[in-house]
């Protein structure tokens, strides 16, 4: 299986997108069924800082997604930020800004 990105939680698990539209939940080394189907395809993935806990997603048509974590299917809300994929995300340490980067 391919990833383009992967990131580990506080909580022990890991998460991991890429070749599709699903985020995968890899535990012991080996993927579970996924938690969420973005519908289209993922680049990057980060997680917020504790208590707040948001987990974003971005796909490859340049939106970002942002979700509760642990995830909460209906607490879901969508950004449209790039033109084209998003190819870096990360999280200020208070976790005030989402920092994007696409082509």
């Amino acid at each position: 299986v391919h990833f383009t990105c992967a990131l580990s939680s506080y909580d022990e698990k890991m998460y991991a997108v890429g070749k599709g539209s699903k985020i995968v939940e890899i535990i012991d080394q080996s993927p579970t069924s996924p938690e969420i189907d973005g519908k289209k395809e993922l680049s990057q993935i980060c997680i917020g800082h504790r208590p707040q806990r948001m987990f974003f997603v971005a796909d490859m048509e340049g939106n970002v997604w942002s979700y509760k974590y642990p995830f909460a299917a209906i607490y879901c809300v969508g950004y449209s930020c790039h033109a084209d994929a998003v190819s870096k995300m990360c999280i200020s340490s208070d976790d005030k800004y989402l920092f994007t980067v696409s082509r």
